[in-house]
């Protein structure tokens, strides 16, 4: 069974759920840029965001096709910010992470999800001006949910 022999192979295992979490990162950079400015997800696909040029599938490889630019847009030479790997690779071990504490079961989904939306909702959250309201709905609410995601890595998730 496949699922009982990737739970054994842990490396193989972890590899597997880092670039899957690599991919799911690099559709969370266009939630992070998308998101704030009320745009599509869907529709248009990435563009460099100096040129708008539209990205080939080989310069939509998370983490690798960054490191083959060297960082810079193919089309017009403008550096693209290393948030984009760093999402990228943090989702990875993320993912990883979480699939080699809790092994494949529904559990795992629903963190992986969890987690996912953490970083997407932190990483606007650091992006976006803060408010000049002192009203709750301005305050910054991510930092609590990403300390019961540390907890969770570290098997303490009953303490709460």
């Amino acid at each position: 069974d496949l699922v009982i022999w990737l739970n054994n192979s842990l490396v193989l295992f972890s590899i597997i759920f880092f670039m899957f979490g690599c991919v799911v990162g690099s559709f969370l950079n266009v939630v992070i840029y998308r998101l704030p400015r009320a745009d599509s997800v869907v529709r248009p696909g990435s563009r460099c965001p100096g040129c708008g040029t539209p990205l080939r599938p080989l310069q939509n490889i998370p983490v690798l096709s960054y490191v083959y630019q060297r960082g810079r847009c193919a089309s017009c030479g403008v550096a693209i910010s290393m948030r984009y790997p760093a999402v990228e690779i943090l989702t990875g071990c993320v993912f990883a992470a979480l699939a080699w504490r809790l092994g494949i079961n529904f559990e795992l989904l629903v963190w992986m999800g969890f987690a996912g939306a953490l970083i997407a909702v932190s990483f606007i959250d650091n992006s976006v001006p803060p408010c000049r309201s002192s009203s709750t709905a301005c305050r910054r609410p991510v930092r609590p949910q990403l300390r019961v995601l540390h907890m969770e890595l570290q098997g303490d998730r009953h303490t709460v």
